[in-house]
């Protein structure tokens, strides 16, 4: 009697059977062993791998974050410097108020006060002597329009004011993206 059947041979079945269960219980656990030892090697390989790629990143990780922090830095600084600027132009502005400023406006209502000539004719091309219905002005300094324009210096002031905002915006830009 052989060792299979000695130990399997109280179930009763054929030894062709019982050396065929043996065999696939043998190969099951070789293949089961190299399982395994393969998954070992994986995990060990992903491993070493891990820290050889962690070594070697974190030199590239300290350079980034030291240039990430020095752009934050360098954009607190201009930030800074943008709202000192704009606080800057305010108090100007509030200690210097423009004063009126008048729009210039057409006295007249559309219409020329010169009267409209004739049509030019042939003969008349040379400069002779003036012509008879042109008046003349009059004398002295006379103002020439009777009341002023609306005040525009409103809107100076906030055409100005956003003007300085655009300046020192671009201001903060330029220092944040010199290096």
């Amino acid at each position: 009697m052989s060792i299979i059947g000695g130990l399997l041979g109280w179930t009763g079945m054929p030894q062709w059977v019982l050396e065929l269960i043996m065999l696939v219980g043998v190969a099951g656990a070789a293949v089961g062993a190299f399982w395994i030892y393969h998954h070992h090697v994986y995990v060990e390989g992903i491993h070493a791998q891990q820290v050889a790629d962690q070594k070697a990143s974190a030199k590239v990780i300290a350079q980034a974050e030291a240039k990430t922090k020095a752009a934050l830095e360098t954009a607190q600084k201009a930030h800074d410097a943008y709202l000192q600027e704009v606080s800057n132009e305010a108090i100007a502005v509030a200690r210097n108020p423009l004063p009126a400023v008048r729009l210039c406006l057409n006295s007249y209502g559309g219409h020329s006060r010169v009267p409209q000539t004739g049509t030019a004719h042939a003969g008349n091309e040379n400069s002779g002597t003036p012509f008879a219905g042109i008046s003349s002005l009059p004398a002295g300094n006379h103002p020439v329009r009777t009341h002023g324009g609306p005040n525009i210096a409103g809107l100076l002031e906030l055409l100005a004011g956003r003007a300085d905002q655009v300046s020192a915006e671009l201001r903060e830009y330029q220092a944040r993206t010199q290096p």
